[in-house]
């Protein structure tokens, strides 16, 4: 009948979800919807609904993910569904911070505390692990004492992959060593042995933004080139757009780095054979001009007893050149000299 249709594609839909494949959970998602009344209401419709707007939330598809959001919440309607009701409310305020918008840390904290209230973990879990993956120590804190000892404990003891990387999670914030990403890569070997696509790829995201923070632009570059794999294996198109301009960003100034250590090691090697005064003035203004794809060049220096700029070299520049030098603006030759 309709209910054992609904039913068996809706637990399909659920296992593919938890898997990561979300296009087959989203195929799944359709055919149970097919077997619902014209105007669903109650648990059936509420969960389906809820499903599709957690798929849609992960493949990026923002717009579609609050519209199931809103229906699933229409669906929980009067009928005592307080707990779906809370577990939708999850999904919109990650779906809204994923596309850019406002952190939704008071939201999820709140949700944690009723669903583990309720001992209803795995909406509860999924919002702790967004804290801890992106919040800062107060509001990981915050989220953790939501979360209440006796939920914590039942994650802590559970053998559930989401549940083993929150573990970690917890433990690398209480553990604050040197290395910020060590629990974040940990986390990520489990969820990726279960094939947890979308938690991966918001994982390697954060552990490139936390290697900008420090600097090291190689392992930034090569934890966004991750997540775009990941945002590729579960077709978030969204995501593999913003990836691959942070991926381009990164060498773009990767290259404009190149480029100036080339310079300098150029620099070094014409000062490096100990030449005259003069000669070296005129190799290095030779230099720059070659790298500025300049067809002349004056070369000036601040005079250490006046303070003004005075010419000390010049090439390819004929007299008329050199006269109009001075009637430069003082204010364009004041800030190069800073410079």
């Amino acid at each position: 009948d309709q209910s054992t249709i609904e039913t068996h594609y809706a637990g399909r839909a659920w296992i593919a979800l938890d898997c990561g494949r979300l296009r087959e959970a989203e195929t799944a998602l359709y055919r149970a919807m097919t077997a619902l009344p014209a105007e669903p209401q109650g648990r059936s419709a509420a969960m389906l609904y809820q499903l599709l707007a957690r798929t849609m939330m992960r493949r990026g598809l923002s717009d579609q993910a609050e519209a199931y959001g809103r229906m699933a919440l229409r669906a929980c309607g009067d009928h005592g569904l307080h707990v779906t009701r809370l577990e939708v409310e999850i999904v919109l305020a990650l779906n809204a911070f994923y596309q850019g918008g406002v952190p939704p840390w008071p939201t999820l904290i709140e949700r944690i505390s009723h669903l583990a209230g309720k001992s209803v973990l795995f909406y509860a879990a999924t919002a702790l692990f967004h804290c801890l993956v992106w919040g800062s120590d107060r509001v990981a804190g915050e989220a953790v004492r939501a979360m209440g000892e006796r939920a914590g404990k039942l994650i802590a003891e559970t053998q559930v992959p989401l549940y083993r990387a929150i573990a970690v999670l917890l433990a690398g914030r209480r553990r604050r060593g040197n290395d910020r990403t060590r629990s974040l890569k940990e986390a990520l070997r489990i969820l990726a042995g279960v094939e947890e696509y979308f938690l991966c790829m918001v994982l390697c995201e954060r552990v490139a933004e936390i290697s900008l923070e420090e600097q090291s632009q190689r392992r930034a570059r090569s934890y966004f080139e991750m997540a775009l794999r990941y945002a590729r294996d579960i077709a978030n198109i969204p995501a593999e757009t913003r990836l691959a301009r942070r991926i381009d960003t990164l060498n773009e100034a990767g290259d404009v780095r190149k480029a100036t250590l080339d310079s300098i090691i150029s620099i070094t090697e014409i000062l490096a054979g100990d030449p005259e005064y003069d000669t070296a003035l005129d190799l290095m203004q030779r230099f720059a001009i070659n790298e500025t794809v300049a067809e002349r060049g004056e070369f000036m220096l601040r005079n250490g007893q006046t303070g003004e700029l005075t010419l000390r070299a010049s090439v390819d520049c004929d007299e008329e050149s050199l006269r109009e030098l001075p009637s430069l603006s003082e204010n364009l030759l004041d800030r190069a000299a800073r410079q």
